[in-house]
């Protein structure tokens, strides 16, 4: 974490891009992971959840942390499901799919609609974080962060 300013910790599915064989070369996803996006940002503590400061920030910096990856599973990824997060063995955060707009894979979906749209250059093996299933933390070194849903129960400590 360090450099980072004020960093937090948001669990996300993480869809990683393969590409479909066809000839337009129309990307879909190959695996998933569950993961953090952890943005450090530059804005004031009472800006930061607010979205429009987000989109202006543009998350700032940050790290994205990705682990037991496994084969895509759209049928899995479409169910209502929770997530549970603990940081450092006391404080727990409860999430849920749906604080995912259209859930994970539609919000992947979604965010592919969009860069096709601007033009942007997407790759196949390229990670797309889905959005945050419940709310970001503060992190520090020192810090572990445990997160819970469907098959994956992980966790990452921060130097």
């Amino acid at each position: 974490l360090k450099g980072l300013n004020a960093p937090l910790a948001e669990p996300e599915i993480m869809l990683e891009l393969a590409s479909s064989g066809a000839h337009d070369q129309k990307l879909g996803f190959s695996r998933m992971a569950i993961g953090f996006e952890i943005p450090a940002s530059v804005l004031p503590d009472d800006l930061k959840p607010v979205l429009i400061g987000q989109v202006v920030d543009r998350a700032g910096a940050g790290v994205l942390w990705i682990a037991d990856v496994r084969p895509f599973d759209r049928a899995i990824l479409e169910m209502d499901f929770s997530s549970r997060v603990v940081l450092n063995n006391d404080k727990v955060s409860l999430g849920h799919s749906s604080n995912v707009l259209g859930g994970p894979v539609g919000a992947a979906e979604d965010f592919l609609q969009l860069a096709v749209l601007q033009g942007a250059p997407l790759s196949a093996g390229q990670w797309i974080a889905t959005g945050g299933l419940s709310p970001a933390v503060p992190v520090s070194a020192g810090d572990c962060l445990r997160v819970s849903a469907l098959h994956w129960d992980v966790q990452v400590c921060f130097e």
